[in-house]
């Protein structure tokens, strides 16, 4: 069965705000894990800095930890701003939001070829849309 440009278009466009709404939510997921664990081990160091004359059972001693825990949290915000993951989730949302309202302004026909024959009339503004990314 052959799928009209009408069902295409609609097809495609939503396949697209499905997959901008996917990458947005994946972004969105990773910077706020990456972002709460390094909180977390930036509060950590303060506690054993009190104990840092200590040496702990397994003979490391506390500036060691230290130095691990400040190691980490500066590993964890180079990848947060190497792979850009909160930009990316605001541009994937901002462009899967884009395609909603492309969706939702679209009069019923508007698909149907005008009468110069220069295409469909919803194809222009969705490859707009899509550009932003």
């Amino acid at each position: 069965m052959a799928m009209g440009e009408a069902e295409y278009l609609d097809q495609r466009l939503d396949d697209q705000i499905n997959w901008y709404g996917k990458k947005s939510a994946a972004n969105q997921t990773a910077y706020k894990r990456l972002r709460l664990i390094e909180i977390i081990a930036a509060a950590a160091i303060p506690l054993p800095a009190v104990y840092s004359q200590e040496t702990l059972h397994v003979g490391i001693t506390i500036g060691v930890v230290i130095g691990v825990i400040g190691l980490m949290v500066a590993v964890l915000a180079g990848i947060v701003s190497l792979y850009r993951f909160q930009e990316n989730w605001n541009e994937y949302r901002a462009v899967a939001e884009s395609l909603k309202q492309e969706d939702t302004r679209r009069p019923p026909g508007s698909l149907l070829r005008d009468g110069n024959d220069q295409g469909l009339a919803r194809r222009a503004g969705l490859s707009d849309v899509c550009s932003l990314q």
